[in-house]
């Protein structure tokens, strides 16, 4: 009796390996790995083209960009310098935990844009290890999602379960942890190969001979989400965030309608009802932050007619407002937002005097 063998039990024992081999990495000390490195490689250990700078994140900031910084020094002190300050940042910098900045990435190039952006900047940099586990995720993912674009792939098996989903939930988690780029990529390609499979199955059903051009796929989706992104910008006034996301949503519902024109309307009204619900929200919002506020040109009122009718009635309500906060008696409170809308004007107050109205109750 034979036995078939499925891809994705190899792919499952190559992770594991992957993943261990991480592990282990990680818990040795990183003064242990840069000390090996350096004993391995004595005379690039010390380089001062690269090391120039330091404190936390220096080699991100200046120095060893295997791009720019090793083309200035080229430029600046000649080829074999140049050539020592590679070799330094490959083969002793590159193996440490801190690793490395991604060429053209660094503070010195395009990193600088993406962390004003909000991207940490660990998610910048990579050692050897990150870079040996996200070369051959990359490569494995790639080949899965190529398969799931063409109808090659489709969801029949426990195996390809995990070598699409499993694989790649297990890889984001482990780019998380470690930040690693490539390794996030990984798993993203993983899980859209996984829902694209699964997409093939459904199809199969009605159509066996259904197929999806991949570069009329992602073709589609890139020039709606570019689209979605222009009127959302300049069209409607969003801001980039909210242009951003307008994107997102147009590209899905593109790529959807070649895959299941159903599925994209589905998503087009899931679209619209959120929209419906958030400007709701906004509208109730707004009404319950007018039903709260304290109107304090009514309290004054209220307080002169009060004192008018009973002399004691001051003091009797002052002594009901002692437990509350300063910012009560400041303005007029919100308090959803902890907002206070400061007070102007003159307000009759009791005993017939006049004073600013931010000092009523002081005067109680």
């Amino acid at each position: 009796m034979s036995t078939t063998f499925h891809p994705g039990i190899a792919h499952a024992g190559i992770d594991g390996v992957a993943f261990a081999g991480t592990c282990a990495y990680y818990r040795l000390s990183a003064e242990s790995i840069r000390h090996f490195c350096d004993g391995m490689f004595p005379l690039l250990a010390k380089c001062p083209q690269a090391d120039y700078l330091a404190g936390n994140m220096h080699r991100w900031r200046g120095g060893h960009d295997l791009i720019l910084d090793v083309a200035r020094t080229a430029s600046n002190d000649g080829v074999a310098p140049a050539a020592k300050q590679a070799g330094h940042i490959l083969l002793t910098d590159a193996p440490t935990k801190a690793g490395i900045p991604i060429p053209g990435f660094s503070g010195t190039g395009l990193g600088k844009a993406l962390v004003e952006l909000g991207i940490p900047k660990g998610w910048l940099c990579i050692n050897v290890m990150d870079g040996v586990v996200g070369v051959l995720a990359l490569s494995e993912g790639l080949g899965d999602l190529k398969n799931a674009i063409a109808g090659q792939l489709q969801m029949d098996s426990v195996w390809t379960f995990f070598d699409t989903f499993g694989e790649g939930t297990a890889e984001v988690c482990l780019a998380i942890s470690t930040q690693n780029p490539l390794l996030l990529v990984a798993g993203v390609e993983n899980i859209l190969a996984g829902i694209l499979a699964t997409v093939n199955s459904a199809k199969a059903i009605a159509n066996p001979f259904y197929y999806v051009d991949p570069y009329q796929f992602f073709g589609n989706a890139l020039g709606a989400a570019l689209m979605g992104f222009v009127v959302g910008k300049f069209v409607l006034g969003q801001t980039d965030d909210e242009a951003l996301i307008s994107a997102l949503k147009s590209g899905a519902v593109s790529a959807f309608f070649l895959l299941s024109p159903y599925a994209a309307y589905g998503i087009m009204l899931a679209f619209s009802a959120e929209q419906f619900v958030l400007n709701a929200a906004h509208d109730d919002n707004q009404e319950i932050l007018r039903l709260l506020q304290w109107d304090f040109a009514s309290v004054c009122a209220f307080l002169s007619s009060a004192e008018a009718i009973h002399t004691d009635f001051a003091s009797w309500y002052k002594q009901g407002l002692e437990g509350l906060k300063e910012c009560f008696l400041r303005g007029q409170f919100n308090p959803l937002d902890g907002h206070t809308t400061p007070l102007s004007g003159e307000c009759p107050t009791m005993g017939g005097n006049s004073i600013q109205m931010k000092g009523v109750f002081e005067a109680l």
